[in-house]
């Protein structure tokens, strides 16, 4: 059971990385151009 709520956690974690990362890639480009 445990494992079974700590697996979608951390995916959920690590995209919500992916998404904060490519807004920052996207407002540094915005911010260059």
């Amino acid at each position: 059971m445990t494992v079974m709520l700590v697996k979608p956690h951390l995916r959920f974690k690590e995209s919500y990385n992916n998404y904060i990362n490519e807004l920052a890639d996207e407002v540094i480009y915005a911010e260059l151009s």
